[in-house]
């Protein structure tokens, strides 16, 4: 059989479930200390509950574990029981959900939330009202605002 051929072995068979153990660990020890370290993403974790957790890391560290996901299922179920007792000793009395609603940075307004936001209050008489704007409401909201779109008819 010629090198080209056979497969390429670098390392054994048990050195190569050491190599694994070592990317394991490595990419679990970085996974917590980002969880730890950033509370909004630690929260969003522990509020997603243990399914969509275990499917995640499922998704993400199921390579190291070839066929055997159950094996991946319990390193899930650890962490995730880990980042609930920590969650409840960093935050007592306060839950993941309620802290997210409560604490965590909302998202920037969109220009249509902005736009709607606007409200003026207009102090005139009726004359200038009917003058200047269409109507005569006292209170405009959003894009009610602005000036007359229809030219002023003589007589008015």
């Amino acid at each position: 059989m010629s090198a080209f051929t056979e497969p390429l072995r670098v390392l054994g068979q048990s050195a190569q479930r050491e190599a694994a153990g070592r990317g394991l660990k490595a990419v679990v020890r970085e996974f917590l200390g980002q969880a730890l370290g950033d509370p909004p993403y630690h929260a969003e974790l522990v509020a997603g509950g243990p399914f969509k957790f275990r499917q995640q890391v499922n998704r993400n560290l199921g390579g190291f574990y070839g066929k055997s996901r159950a094996a991946c299922d319990d390193l899930a179920d650890s962490l995730f029981r880990f980042l609930s007792h920590h969650w409840r000793e960093q935050h007592p009395g306060v839950s993941a959900t309620a802290w997210l609603d409560q604490y965590a940075p909302k998202s920037p307004l969109t220009p249509e939330e902005i736009e709607e936001s606007f409200e003026l209050e207009i102090a005139s008489d009726e004359r200038v009202m009917r003058k200047f704007y269409e109507g005569s409401c006292r209170t405009r909201k959003g894009r009610d605002m602005g000036e007359r779109k229809v030219p002023l008819k003589e007589g008015e």
